[in-house]
C-alpha cells in the first residue's frame, strides 16, 4: 500500500503513475488487454493456469459474457 495525501483516504492500493499511454486503435487496446489477462500466468507470479482462471481478471467475461463483478464495460461496445 502507498500512503496518500488525499483527503478521502489514508492509503491507496495502487501507486498512481503519471505515464499514461494513449490507446489509438482497437488492435493496440487488444494487445494491452491481452498482456493484462496473461500477466497472472507469468513464471514470476503463477497465479493461474489460464487467464480466465484468475479470479480478478476480466478474461472470463470475454469468454463467457458473464460479469461476476457487475462492473465490466465491454470495449467492443464502444469502438
Amino acid at each position: 500500500m502507498f500512503e496518500t495525501n488525499e483527503s478521502t483516504r489514508k492509503y491507496r492500493i495502487w501507486q498512481r503513475d503519471p505515464l499514461a499511454i494513449r490507446i489509438y486503435s482497437r488492435n493496440m487496446l487488444e494487445q494491452k488487454l491481452n498482456y493484462i489477462h496473461n500477466n497472472p500466468l507469468q513464471e514470476k507470479w503463477k497465479l493461474a493456469n489460464a487467464p480466465e482462471d484468475y479470479h480478478w481478471s476480466s478474461a472470463g467475461y470475454y469468454l463467457t459474457n458473464t460479469d461476476k463483478f457487475n462492473i465490466i464495460k465491454d470495449y467492443r461496445e464502444r469502438i
